[in-house]
Parts: structure tokens; C-alpha cells; sequence
């Protein structure tokens, strides 16, 4: 586990470069290029049967903060998403207000399990709907007033 004063990583950066280079169709909606995934401040694994299964985490865009999160399709509907999205909300808790995400619109299993997650709508354009987690009462204000809506 790497550990520092700015990131809180569960697994190391050859695990992660590892990972990212087996996804296969996951990349048809896990657009995150590989170099910001790296530059996270929070990376959370799943592992099952001592395979890395699911990643998620954290990283900033200026100041906002946008989580992320991929499950290998050979893992999927096991419930992993819901478990690494309730850990990854719990280191949030203290740090952030919010957490700002985005999912392509075809994907409706992500959409699903964002929604019950307690992520809402933010913002659409063509392809993808931007989604927001609000972590405190200043969170809860910007997603009920938010410009970008």
C-alpha cells in the first residue's frame, strides 16, 4: 500500500499500470487516460480470487474532485461497484464536499448503480451525464443549485 500526505493508494502504481492494460471493453466506457488515473490522490481496490477485479478513486480537476471506478466485465453484478463505491465515499467524507463523476449514457448497469449509490444528475451533453455525490450540506447546496444543470 503507498501512502502519503497527498494520496491514499491501495495498490501500487505496476498493479494499476497492470490492470488498466488488461482492460478489454471496459475502455469502451472507462475513458480515463492512463497517466490521470495515476495522478489520483485515491485509489481503492477489489480483489477477488487474488485477481485484481475493480479499481476506484479519486483525482482532482483544479479543484473539484471526480470519482472514478471500473470493474472488470468478468466480475460484474457481483456487487463489487456498490462495495467500492461505499468505501470510496467513506475517505471522501472528511476531505471533500462533493464528488463530481461522469458515465457514458448507454452504460445503464453504471447508471444504476450510481443512482443507488446516491449519485444525481448534474449535467448531460450528447454522449455522457455528469453526476454529483453530495457529501455535506455545502455539497447538497451546489448539486440543488448548481449552474451547470
Amino acid at each position: 500500500m503507498k501512502k502519503n500526505k497527498s494520496k491514499y493508494w491501495e495498490v501500487g502504481t505496476h498493479e494499476i499500470v497492470e490492470f488498466y492494460n488488461s482492460l478489454q471493453k471496459e475502455k469502451d466506457t472507462f475513458k480515463l487516460p492512463l497517466s490521470k488515473l495515476l495522478s489520483s490522490k485515491i485509489i481503492i481496490k477489489e480483489v477477488v480470487d487474488r485477481n485484481l477485479a475493480a479499481i476506484a478513486g479519486i483525482r482532482k480537476n483544479g479543484i473539484i474532485p471526480i470519482s472514478f471506478i471500473v470493474v472488470k466485465s468478468k466480475f460484474q453484478g457481483r456487487g463489487l461497484g456498490k462495495i467500492l463505491m461505499s468505501r470510496l465515499h467513506k475517505l471522501a467524507k472528511d476531505k471533500y464536499s462533493f464528488l463530481i463523476l461522469s458515465v457514458m449514457k448507454e452504460n445503464n448497469q453504471a447508471i444504476r448503480l450510481f443512482k443507488k449509490c446516491g449519485y444525481q444528475k448534474l449535467h448531460k451533453n450528447k454522449e455522457i451525464y455528469f453526476l454529483i455525490y453530495p457529501i455535506n450540506i455545502i455539497g447538497k447546496l451546489i448539486s440543488k443549485f448548481s449552474l451547470l444543470r
